[in-house]
């Protein structure tokens, strides 16, 4: 859903990589404080563009309001995100891509 505000957002205003960079500290912040502080700043750089996401329920684009637990994942299919990850491991023999899969799930469940 992310990505879906996101290119909404992109679309329908002028792109600039300062207002790129405004919209992920809004979707991603984990409280309602640090959500409304970054909005607040989008505000007085583009209130047009504020008001477009502010018409946009936060609770389907903003990490704190959304309900349950997303790990630190930005998209709602873990699928996509893993197959993004391992996208360069499909060349791999099926030996090294098992002991490179087995080292990435240990450093993952490490952390």
């Amino acid at each position: 859903m992310y990505l879906l505000c996101m290119l909404l957002f992109i679309s329908q205003r002028e792109f600039s990589s300062t207002l790129a960079d405004i919209y992920w500290q809004i979707a991603r912040p984990p409280t309602a404080y640090l959500y409304n502080y970054h909005m607040n700043t989008l505000h007085q750089l583009n209130p047009t563009a504020a008001a477009y996401l502010r018409n946009i329920p936060s609770q389907f684009w903003v990490a704190a309001f959304i309900p349950g637990h997303r790990y630190r994942q930005d998209t709602s299919n873990i699928v996509e995100r893993i197959n993004f990850d391992f996208k360069a491991l499909r060349e791999l023999l099926i030996v090294e891509l098992v002991q490179t899969l087995w080292h990435k799930v240990m450093t993952v469940r490490y952390q």
